[in-house]
């Protein structure tokens, strides 16, 4: 493929969409380091039962599940705030369900 092709491809599919007219909303993002501080890697069946016990108390529903059938995202169905852990199960994020503005 060209370069000029390439350049166009690019074009297309990240910056012409940022030109669509859209609704404006605002949201908040916390993204937390989860970490082990016995220096030892994190044992993810600690993460398991964080979120297992997480849904459970505030009423969160299961959205997302990884390869093996573990709980990786949670959502409130009424609020649309949100757990979930950002490309690993080393980084706990918690996203608040967006308003508009």
């Amino acid at each position: 493929m060209e370069e000029s092709a390439v350049t166009k491809a690019l074009f297309e599919r990240y910056f012409i969409p940022t030109k669509k007219d859209r609704q404006k909303y605002v949201g908040i993002e916390i993204e937390m380091p989860i970490i082990n501080l016995n220096a030892q890697a994190v044992d993810f069946s600690v993460i398991h039962k964080l979120t297992d016990s997480f849904s459970k108390q505030f009423s969160m529903d299961p959205v997302n599940f990884d390869e093996e059938g573990n709980i990786c995202s949670l959502q409130d169905q009424i609020t649309g705030d949100n757990l979930s852990y950002d490309c690993s199960y080393n980084n706990l994020e918690l996203s608040l369900g967006k308003g508009s503005i």
